[in-house]
């Protein structure tokens, strides 16, 4: 339909979409990154993993400086218990972002790293203050304490080094954001390992769809594909599920005016906040065990349909479509292009 579909991929499910699927009807691979192709036949495939083992996989780096202090924070100090670091960190990061801008000073995640690391606590609270978040000296202490090895708490897509191979040569493609929306389909995969900067990452493309669309009203229509958003709305954390909720509702609100779908996928309609489930056009739900859950997410719901909720079929779906008056049963068709086995 010369839409603009960005997937977000996690087992993985979707490596394969430039082959044919041979059980379905009227089989179609995707061509592999064709400028060529108007009409969005083709598949491109980005990864925050500079290890990935698909040869056609371009590689993703996000700068520090573009993306949301508050989620940086969250995504940093991602613990239960560590939401007071969290938001010292995110005001750090801000204010820090501000004072390089004003100096006209170009900056990395490692430097904003090493500028908490390398000062003591009485430097950092001088230039920053406490305007809107109490620098406490216990919390910052702990912060630094936490960011000595960064390793461990920073996503390797934030101002990534890129990683040579045994010849020299870096590993992987890398892709520039701007290039996604294209007409087209775009995987993106998310690694476990990368699975913590979901919501960061995901801040990040949502507002750059948002500002794509803004900029220019020919760009074509964008369908956002939300896989797994359990992920964020169920962190250990309280301040990062608050934060990313918050920013998730947000830039779908702006979205949504600018005509940009989006698809949440979670296994159980429970784990969608209620202000963003309200928002939804349509909600499509398979089999399903959590009655109450259910007349909530599917508010035509007619008991009738509740007692076979928990009997429905692979591929089967209760729906409540846009501009439909009732609840409809449905059978999804097979995908005409190959999803990933894995064993």
């Amino acid at each position: 339909m010369e839409r603009c579909i960005i997937l977000f991929d996690h087992k993985p499910d979707h490596q394969n979409h430039h082959e044919e699927n041979l059980d379905s009807d009227s089989p179609r691979a995707f061509r592999i990154n064709d400028s060529e192709s108007p009409s969005g036949g083709t598949v491109r495939y980005w990864t925050l993993d500079q290890d990935d083992t698909n040869p056609y996989a371009q590689i993703l780096s996000l700068s520090a400086r573009g993306l949301d202090p508050e989620i940086l924070g969250g995504t940093v100090f991602h613990r239960a218990g560590e939401e007071n670091q969290a938001e010292t960190f995110a005001a750090i990061a801000s204010a820090y972002g501000d004072d390089q801008y004003q100096q006209n000073r170009s900056w990395t995640i490692w430097d904003l790293v090493n500028f908490v690391r390398n000062n003591e606590v009485g430097k950092i609270k001088g230039i920053f203050g406490e305007a809107d978040v109490p620098i406490h000296t216990n919390t910052l202490q702990a912060i630094k304490r936490k960011l000595y090895l960064p390793g461990s708490r920073i996503p390797s897509f934030i101002d990534a080094r890129t990683q040579l191979d045994t010849l020299g040569k870096p590993k992987g493609q890398v892709g520039q954001i701007k290039d996604m929306f294209r007409p087209g389909l775009n995987v993106v995969r998310i690694t476990e390992d990368d699975s913590r900067g979901y919501a960061l990452f995901l801040s990040h493309l949502l507002q750059q769809a948002v500002d794509v669309r803004s900029s220019d009203d020919a760009t074509s229509r964008i369908l956002m594909i939300i896989d797994e958003a359990a992920d964020i709305f169920t962190a250990d954390s309280t301040y990062l599920r608050n934060v990313a909720t918050g920013m998730l509702a947000e830039r779908i609100r702006k979205g949504r005016s600018l005509h940009i779908g989006y698809v949440i996928a979670v296994q159980d309609a429970a784990d969608v906040p209620e202000n963003i489930r309200h928002n939804l056009n349509t909600t499509i739900v398979g089999r399903h065990r959590h009655l109450g859950t259910l007349r909530e997410a599917l508010p035509t719901v007619r008991e009738s349909f509740l007692a076979s909720a928990d009997k429905l079929r692979p591929g089967e779906m209760l729906v409540d479509l846009f501009g439909v008056s009732s609840l409809l049963l449905v059978k999804m068709d097979l995908s005409r292009s190959k999803l990933t086995v894995t064993s």
